[in-house]
């Protein structure tokens, strides 16, 4: 049996690169500097995602509905 993992793998890319930094803010904390990628655990309803270059305007987001 196969266990369910609640995590998901988060990285930025631009022109056909991962960036090396960017910032991520995770359901409204607050934004947090990323080096290459980070490992987000899922709580459960909605989760909102949104990244940033400079930390402090939104340039993407996502929400991803966890039952």
């Amino acid at each position: 049996k196969k266990k369910k993992t609640n995590t998901v793998l988060i990285a930025a890319f631009k022109d056909d690169k991962v960036l090396e930094s960017f910032y991520i803010n995770i359901n409204g904390q607050g934004y947090e500097e990323v080096y290459n990628n980070k490992e987000v655990k899922l709580i459960k309803g909605n989760n909102t995602i949104e990244l940033s270059l400079d930390g402090e305007n939104t340039m993407s987001s996502v929400i991803i509905e966890k039952k």
